[in-house]
Protein backbone atom coordinates (compact mmCIF):
# COMPACT_ATOMS: atom_id res chain seq x y z
CA UNK A 1 0.00 0.00 0.00
CA UNK A 2 2.79 2.53 0.70
CA UNK A 3 4.73 1.70 -2.38
CA UNK A 4 1.29 2.23 -4.05
CA UNK A 5 1.35 5.82 -2.25
CA UNK A 6 4.56 7.29 -3.24
CA UNK A 7 3.83 7.60 -6.65
CA UNK A 8 0.64 8.73 -6.39
CA UNK A 9 2.36 11.84 -4.23
CA UNK A 10 4.64 12.55 -6.74
CA UNK A 11 2.39 12.88 -9.55
CA UNK A 12 0.05 14.92 -7.77
CA UNK A 13 2.87 16.88 -7.20
CA UNK A 14 3.93 17.04 -10.47
CA UNK A 15 0.22 17.64 -11.92
CA UNK A 16 -0.05 20.71 -9.36
CA UNK A 17 3.79 22.03 -10.25
CA UNK A 18 2.77 22.25 -13.68
CA UNK A 19 -0.41 23.70 -13.08
CA UNK A 20 1.50 26.34 -10.95
CA UNK A 21 3.93 26.67 -12.98
CA UNK A 22 1.80 28.12 -16.36
CA UNK A 23 -0.60 29.53 -14.40
CA UNK A 24 2.34 31.97 -12.83
CA UNK A 25 3.90 31.98 -16.82
CA UNK A 26 0.75 33.09 -18.06
CA UNK A 27 -2.14 34.37 -15.71
CA UNK A 28 0.79 35.86 -13.29
CA UNK A 29 2.21 38.57 -16.07
CA UNK A 30 -1.24 39.94 -16.28
CA UNK A 31 -0.86 39.70 -11.83
CA UNK A 32 2.07 41.71 -11.88
CA UNK A 33 1.19 44.33 -14.69
CA UNK A 34 -2.46 44.89 -11.95
CA UNK A 35 -0.18 45.41 -9.07
CA UNK A 36 2.87 47.76 -10.70
CA UNK A 37 -0.45 50.40 -11.47
CA UNK A 38 -2.41 49.46 -8.60
CA UNK A 39 0.99 50.98 -6.40
CA UNK A 40 0.23 54.30 -7.73
CA UNK A 41 -3.44 53.83 -6.96
CA UNK A 42 -2.86 53.05 -2.85
CA UNK A 43 -2.22 56.61 -1.70
CA UNK A 44 -4.51 58.35 -4.42
CA UNK A 45 -7.27 60.03 -2.53
CA UNK A 46 -4.36 61.95 -0.55
CA UNK A 47 -2.46 62.24 -3.59
CA UNK A 48 -4.47 63.67 -5.97
CA UNK A 49 -5.70 66.79 -4.52
CA UNK A 50 -1.92 67.42 -4.17
CA UNK A 51 -0.69 66.85 -7.41
CA UNK A 52 -3.67 69.01 -8.73
CA UNK A 53 -4.32 71.30 -6.08
CA UNK A 54 -5.20 74.06 -8.78
CA UNK A 55 -7.79 71.52 -10.36
CA UNK A 56 -9.35 69.79 -7.15
CA UNK A 57 -9.10 72.99 -4.15
CA UNK A 58 -9.70 76.12 -4.11
CA UNK A 59 -9.24 78.78 -0.98
CA UNK A 60 -12.14 77.91 1.52
CA UNK A 61 -14.87 80.87 2.54
CA UNK A 62 -17.46 81.60 4.62
CA UNK A 63 -20.62 80.90 2.35
CA UNK A 64 -20.73 79.06 -1.12
CA UNK A 65 -22.72 79.40 -3.83
CA UNK A 66 -25.54 77.62 -4.59
CA UNK A 67 -25.50 74.04 -6.19
CA UNK A 68 -27.89 75.12 -8.50
CA UNK A 69 -25.76 77.92 -9.93
CA UNK A 70 -23.03 75.35 -9.78
CA UNK A 71 -24.90 72.53 -11.58
CA UNK A 72 -25.73 75.31 -14.67
CA UNK A 73 -22.23 76.71 -14.74
CA UNK A 74 -20.64 73.28 -15.27
CA UNK A 75 -23.28 72.40 -17.94
CA UNK A 76 -22.62 75.65 -19.77
CA UNK A 77 -19.30 74.61 -19.88
CA UNK A 78 -19.80 70.94 -21.10
CA UNK A 79 -23.35 71.86 -23.21
CA UNK A 80 -22.98 68.20 -24.92
CA UNK A 81 -23.62 66.20 -21.72
CA UNK A 82 -26.38 65.63 -19.55
CA UNK A 83 -25.44 66.18 -16.31
CA UNK A 84 -25.51 62.77 -13.27
CA UNK A 85 -24.58 63.60 -10.43
CA UNK A 86 -22.84 66.61 -8.09
CA UNK A 87 -19.89 65.86 -4.80
CA UNK A 88 -19.58 68.01 -2.25
CA UNK A 89 -16.79 67.78 0.00
CA UNK A 90 -16.28 69.41 3.39
CA UNK A 91 -13.19 71.41 3.88
CA UNK A 92 -9.68 70.73 5.31
CA UNK A 93 -7.03 72.26 6.26
CA UNK A 94 -7.83 75.65 5.14
CA UNK A 95 -9.06 74.71 1.30
CA UNK A 96 -12.14 73.28 0.26
CA UNK A 97 -12.38 70.39 -1.95
CA UNK A 98 -13.78 71.80 -5.60
CA UNK A 99 -17.46 70.64 -6.39
CA UNK A 100 -17.13 67.63 -9.22
CA UNK A 101 -19.89 67.56 -11.47
CA UNK A 102 -19.92 64.30 -13.58
CA UNK A 103 -21.07 65.02 -16.85
CA UNK A 104 -21.90 61.94 -19.35
CA UNK A 105 -23.17 61.30 -23.21
CA UNK A 106 -22.36 58.56 -25.76
CA UNK A 107 -18.65 57.37 -24.96
CA UNK A 108 -18.06 60.05 -22.72
CA UNK A 109 -18.10 60.34 -18.94
CA UNK A 110 -16.59 63.58 -17.84
CA UNK A 111 -16.17 65.54 -14.52
CA UNK A 112 -16.09 69.57 -14.36
CA UNK A 113 -14.77 71.06 -11.70
CA UNK A 114 -15.90 74.56 -10.08
CA UNK A 115 -15.00 76.35 -7.20
CA UNK A 116 -17.67 76.28 -4.56
CA UNK A 117 -16.73 79.77 -3.60
CA UNK A 118 -17.21 81.27 -6.26
CA UNK A 119 -18.88 79.33 -9.00
CA UNK A 120 -15.89 79.86 -11.11
CA UNK A 121 -14.64 76.58 -13.49
CA UNK A 122 -12.04 74.91 -12.40
CA UNK A 123 -11.33 72.56 -15.26
CA UNK A 124 -12.56 69.55 -16.82
CA UNK A 125 -11.08 66.10 -16.87
CA UNK A 126 -12.53 62.67 -18.49
CA UNK A 127 -13.18 60.10 -16.26
CA UNK A 128 -10.07 58.81 -16.81
CA UNK A 129 -8.25 61.70 -17.04
CA UNK A 130 -4.60 62.78 -15.23
CA UNK A 131 -2.20 60.50 -14.16
CA UNK A 132 -3.98 58.72 -11.42
CA UNK A 133 -7.21 58.23 -13.55
CA UNK A 134 -4.91 56.68 -16.51
CA UNK A 135 -3.38 54.58 -13.17
CA UNK A 136 -6.64 52.96 -13.10
CA UNK A 137 -7.62 52.85 -16.28
CA UNK A 138 -4.98 50.61 -16.75
CA UNK A 139 -4.77 48.28 -14.04
CA UNK A 140 -8.80 47.70 -14.66
CA UNK A 141 -7.55 47.27 -18.49
CA UNK A 142 -10.18 49.66 -19.78
CA UNK A 143 -7.65 49.51 -23.10
CA UNK A 144 -9.03 46.44 -23.59
CA UNK A 145 -12.56 45.71 -24.97
CA UNK A 146 -14.46 44.20 -21.50
CA UNK A 147 -11.15 44.64 -19.77
CA UNK A 148 -12.64 43.47 -16.72
CA UNK A 149 -13.03 39.56 -17.50
CA UNK A 150 -9.18 39.85 -17.12
CA UNK A 151 -8.72 41.47 -14.20
CA UNK A 152 -11.89 39.56 -12.33
CA UNK A 153 -10.46 36.32 -13.55
CA UNK A 154 -6.78 36.96 -13.13
CA UNK A 155 -7.80 37.13 -9.83
CA UNK A 156 -10.17 34.85 -9.15
CA UNK A 157 -7.40 32.41 -10.37
CA UNK A 158 -4.82 33.73 -8.07
CA UNK A 159 -6.70 32.99 -5.21
CA UNK A 160 -8.14 29.01 -6.88
CA UNK A 161 -5.12 28.63 -8.79
CA UNK A 162 -1.67 30.21 -7.82
CA UNK A 163 -2.36 30.78 -3.88
CA UNK A 164 -3.98 27.51 -2.98
CA UNK A 165 -1.40 25.50 -5.07
CA UNK A 166 1.46 27.20 -4.34
CA UNK A 167 1.20 26.81 -0.22
CA UNK A 168 0.05 23.42 -1.00
CA UNK A 169 3.82 22.85 -3.17
CA UNK A 170 5.40 24.73 0.39
CA UNK A 171 3.77 22.10 2.60
CA UNK A 172 6.35 20.29 4.56
CA UNK A 173 5.55 16.81 4.35
CA UNK A 174 5.86 16.62 8.36
CA UNK A 175 3.97 18.83 10.83
CA UNK A 176 7.07 18.81 12.19
CA UNK A 177 9.06 20.47 9.87
CA UNK A 178 6.41 23.36 9.78
CA UNK A 179 7.96 25.53 12.28
CA UNK A 180 11.05 25.42 10.96
CA UNK A 181 10.03 25.89 7.25
CA UNK A 182 7.93 28.89 8.03
CA UNK A 183 10.91 30.40 9.93
CA UNK A 184 11.69 34.37 8.22
CA UNK A 185 15.44 33.57 6.34
CA UNK A 186 16.45 34.21 3.02
CA UNK A 187 17.28 30.91 1.26
CA UNK A 188 20.31 30.62 -1.59
CA UNK A 189 17.97 28.95 -4.01
CA UNK A 190 15.75 31.63 -6.08
CA UNK A 191 13.24 28.82 -6.06
CA UNK A 192 13.47 28.82 -2.08
CA UNK A 193 12.91 32.53 -2.01
CA UNK A 194 9.72 32.53 -4.34
CA UNK A 195 8.35 29.74 -2.19
CA UNK A 196 8.86 31.33 1.34
CA UNK A 197 7.60 35.10 0.08
CA UNK A 198 4.39 33.59 -1.54
CA UNK A 199 3.68 31.90 1.84
CA UNK A 200 4.17 35.22 3.74
CA UNK A 201 2.49 37.53 0.71
CA UNK A 202 -0.36 35.29 0.15
CA UNK A 203 -2.64 36.46 3.05
CA UNK A 204 -2.06 39.92 1.97
CA UNK A 205 -2.80 38.99 -1.86
CA UNK A 206 -5.34 37.09 -1.46
CA UNK A 207 -7.11 40.12 0.42
CA UNK A 208 -6.50 42.44 -2.72
CA UNK A 209 -7.71 39.92 -4.96
CA UNK A 210 -11.04 38.74 -3.24
CA UNK A 211 -11.74 42.74 -2.16
CA UNK A 212 -11.55 43.60 -6.46
CA UNK A 213 -14.16 40.88 -7.47
CA UNK A 214 -16.81 42.84 -6.07
CA UNK A 215 -16.02 45.71 -8.35
CA UNK A 216 -15.27 43.19 -11.01
CA UNK A 217 -18.10 41.01 -11.46
CA UNK A 218 -21.62 41.61 -10.62
CA UNK A 219 -22.29 38.31 -9.94
CA UNK A 220 -20.01 38.51 -6.77
CA UNK A 221 -21.36 41.97 -5.51
CA UNK A 222 -25.24 40.86 -6.20
CA UNK A 223 -24.04 37.79 -3.69
CA UNK A 224 -22.69 40.41 -1.05
CA UNK A 225 -25.50 43.13 -1.37
CA UNK A 226 -28.44 43.39 -3.60
CA UNK A 227 -29.11 46.71 -3.95
CA UNK A 228 -33.24 47.51 -3.60
CA UNK A 229 -34.63 49.00 -6.13
CA UNK A 230 -35.36 53.24 -5.20
CA UNK A 231 -38.49 53.97 -4.37
CA UNK A 232 -40.53 56.12 -6.39
CA UNK A 233 -41.76 59.74 -6.14
CA UNK A 234 -45.28 60.70 -4.91
CA UNK A 235 -45.81 63.92 -6.37
CA UNK A 236 -45.52 63.97 -10.47
CA UNK A 237 -46.33 66.95 -12.12
CA UNK A 238 -45.34 69.46 -10.22
CA UNK A 239 -41.81 71.22 -10.44
CA UNK A 240 -38.79 69.93 -8.89
CA UNK A 241 -37.14 71.17 -5.53
CA UNK A 242 -33.63 73.13 -5.89
CA UNK A 243 -30.58 70.99 -5.44
CA UNK A 244 -29.88 73.53 -2.77
CA UNK A 245 -32.73 72.32 -1.28
CA UNK A 246 -31.68 68.73 -1.19
CA UNK A 247 -28.56 70.05 0.20
CA UNK A 248 -30.35 71.77 3.12
CA UNK A 249 -32.30 68.59 3.88
CA UNK A 250 -29.24 66.49 3.85
CA UNK A 251 -27.68 68.83 6.90
CA UNK A 252 -30.57 68.90 8.61
CA UNK A 253 -30.31 64.91 8.99
CA UNK A 254 -26.84 64.82 8.47
CA UNK A 255 -25.10 67.83 9.72
CA UNK A 256 -21.39 68.39 8.63
CA UNK A 257 -21.20 65.34 6.52
CA UNK A 258 -17.65 64.38 5.12
CA UNK A 259 -19.08 63.89 1.95
CA UNK A 260 -22.42 64.42 -0.14
CA UNK A 261 -23.61 62.68 -3.51
CA UNK A 262 -26.52 63.77 -5.08
CA UNK A 263 -27.79 62.49 -8.42
CA UNK A 264 -30.00 64.38 -11.09
CA UNK A 265 -33.08 63.13 -11.34
CA UNK A 266 -34.04 62.34 -14.84
CA UNK A 267 -37.13 60.84 -14.94
CA UNK A 268 -40.16 62.19 -14.13
CA UNK A 269 -41.02 59.93 -10.95
CA UNK A 270 -37.56 59.57 -10.42
CA UNK A 271 -36.26 60.24 -6.86
CA UNK A 272 -33.48 62.23 -5.70
CA UNK A 273 -30.77 59.37 -4.55
CA UNK A 274 -28.27 60.76 -2.31
CA UNK A 275 -24.96 58.83 -0.63
CA UNK A 276 -24.00 60.53 2.39
CA UNK A 277 -20.29 60.09 4.41
CA UNK A 278 -21.06 61.09 8.07
CA UNK A 279 -18.23 63.22 9.99
CA UNK A 280 -17.68 59.86 12.03
CA UNK A 281 -18.03 57.44 9.43
CA UNK A 282 -15.31 54.30 9.46
CA UNK A 283 -14.46 54.68 6.40
CA UNK A 284 -14.62 56.33 3.13
CA UNK A 285 -17.26 54.70 1.61
CA UNK A 286 -19.31 54.18 4.82
CA UNK A 287 -22.37 55.41 2.77
CA UNK A 288 -25.62 56.88 4.67
CA UNK A 289 -28.66 56.74 1.87
CA UNK A 290 -31.53 58.54 1.28
CA UNK A 291 -33.98 59.02 -0.87
CA UNK A 292 -35.75 62.59 -1.48
CA UNK A 293 -39.32 62.92 -3.28
CA UNK A 294 -37.48 65.44 -6.02
CA UNK A 295 -40.83 67.74 -6.14
CA UNK A 296 -42.11 68.01 -2.73
CA UNK A 297 -38.70 67.57 -0.69
CA UNK A 298 -40.06 64.41 1.32
CA UNK A 299 -38.20 61.49 2.88
CA UNK A 300 -38.84 58.18 0.72
CA UNK A 301 -35.99 56.70 2.84
CA UNK A 302 -33.65 57.01 5.10
CA UNK A 303 -31.21 54.49 6.05
CA UNK A 304 -27.89 55.47 7.98
CA UNK A 305 -24.92 53.54 7.30
CA UNK A 306 -25.21 51.97 11.07
CA UNK A 307 -28.58 50.23 9.62
CA UNK A 308 -27.41 49.27 6.51
CA UNK A 309 -27.57 44.93 6.13
CA UNK A 310 -24.10 43.61 7.04
CA UNK A 311 -24.04 42.47 2.94
CA UNK A 312 -23.75 45.86 1.81
CA UNK A 313 -21.52 47.35 4.84
CA UNK A 314 -18.90 44.13 3.48
CA UNK A 315 -19.43 45.71 0.12
CA UNK A 316 -18.30 49.33 0.66
CA UNK A 317 -15.55 48.09 3.19
CA UNK A 318 -14.31 45.87 0.01
CA UNK A 319 -14.13 49.12 -2.29
CA UNK A 320 -12.51 51.06 0.37
CA UNK A 321 -9.81 48.19 1.72
CA UNK A 322 -9.15 47.91 -2.03
CA UNK A 323 -8.37 51.35 -2.48
CA UNK A 324 -6.63 51.81 0.48
CA UNK A 325 -8.78 53.62 1.85
CA UNK A 326 -8.80 51.90 5.51
CA UNK A 327 -6.11 51.82 8.22
CA UNK A 328 -5.17 55.39 8.08
CA UNK A 329 -1.95 56.33 6.21
CA UNK A 330 -0.73 52.75 7.27
CA UNK A 331 -3.23 51.14 5.51
CA UNK A 332 -2.24 51.74 1.68
CA UNK A 333 1.17 50.49 2.87
CA UNK A 334 0.04 46.77 2.81
CA UNK A 335 -1.55 46.97 -0.10
CA UNK A 336 1.59 48.63 -1.32
CA UNK A 337 3.56 45.64 0.27
CA UNK A 338 1.07 43.18 -1.06
CA UNK A 339 1.57 44.74 -4.65
CA UNK A 340 6.04 44.78 -4.37
CA UNK A 341 5.49 41.26 -3.18
CA UNK A 342 3.36 40.05 -6.06
CA UNK A 343 6.26 41.75 -8.45
CA UNK A 344 8.97 40.14 -6.73
CA UNK A 345 7.20 36.46 -6.78
CA UNK A 346 7.02 37.57 -10.52
CA UNK A 347 10.77 38.08 -10.98
CA UNK A 348 12.05 34.85 -9.02
CA UNK A 349 9.22 32.70 -10.65
CA UNK A 350 10.15 33.63 -13.98
CA UNK A 351 13.49 33.42 -13.53
CA UNK A 352 13.81 30.08 -11.80
CA UNK A 353 12.41 28.49 -14.77
CA UNK A 354 14.33 30.15 -17.26
CA UNK A 355 17.39 29.14 -15.30
CA UNK A 356 16.06 25.61 -15.22
CA UNK A 357 15.18 25.44 -18.85
CA UNK A 358 18.33 26.87 -19.67
CA UNK A 359 20.10 24.24 -17.62
CA UNK A 360 18.56 21.53 -19.10
CA UNK A 361 19.30 22.74 -22.78
CA UNK A 362 22.77 23.19 -21.80
CA UNK A 363 22.90 19.59 -20.55
CA UNK A 364 20.82 18.58 -24.07
CA UNK A 365 23.75 19.89 -25.69
CA UNK A 366 26.35 18.85 -23.68
CA UNK A 367 25.28 15.19 -24.25
CA UNK A 368 25.30 15.61 -27.86
CA UNK A 369 28.15 17.54 -28.41
CA UNK A 370 29.54 14.39 -26.07
CA UNK A 371 27.67 11.76 -28.32
CA UNK A 372 29.29 13.75 -31.89
CA UNK A 373 33.26 13.78 -30.13
CA UNK A 374 32.86 10.53 -29.27
CA UNK A 375 31.72 9.13 -32.91
CA UNK A 376 34.29 10.93 -34.21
Amino acid sequence: MAANVKPLRVAMHCTVLAVHRWTGLTVGLVLAFMAATGIFLSYRSRMEPLVYRDLLTAPACANRIPLDTLAANAHAAHPKGTLDYARIKAAQDGRVPATQVRVSGRGFQDDVFLDPCTGKVLGQRGRYGGFFGAMESLHKFHFVKNGWIITGSSALIFVLVLAIAGIWLWWPRRLSALKSAIKPRLPGRTIDRHKLLGVYASAVLCLMALTGLPQAFDWVANAIYKKPPAPESIVSGAPRKSLETYCQHVQSLVPNPAETLIHFPSKPREPAEIFIIGPDAPHANARTMLFLDACSDEVLSFTPYAQNSLGMKLYFWTLSMHTGQIGGIYGPLVLITGALSMLVLAWTGIGSFLRRRLKKMNAISESVQHRFTKAA
